[in-house]
């Protein structure tokens, strides 16, 4: 039986698979405030000699610098430039203090 749970992972992995690379915004709260985050593609390296494994890229994301999934950046974000991104970042950093 598929559940709606099942439903929503298969959407989160589909979005994952066809989100382009970049920087994005994306609230991660109701009315939140926007916040940076970004979509790359990453080499997995060996963890004991640290060379690089013959492995296809993986898209990997973070949000305001901090590990996250990439089907919630790539459904519920924005894209932006690298200026935005830099400026949320900013933000992000003075909000901090």
């Amino acid at each position: 039986m598929i559940t709606s749970q099942d439903m929503w992972d298969a959407l989160l992995d589909e979005q994952a698979s066809l989100a382009p690379c970049g920087f994005y915004r994306v609230r991660t709260e109701r009315r939140g405030p926007w916040r940076p985050a970004r979509i790359n593609k990453t080499v997995a390296n060996d963890p004991l000699t640290g060379e690089v494994l013959d492995r296809s890229p993986t898209k990997t994301a973070t949000i305001a610098g901090e590990p996250a999934d990439v089907g919630q950046v790539a459904t519920f974000g924005e894209q932006i430039t690298e200026t935005e991104y830099l400026y949320l970042m900013a933000m992000e950093e003075i909000n901090a203090e």
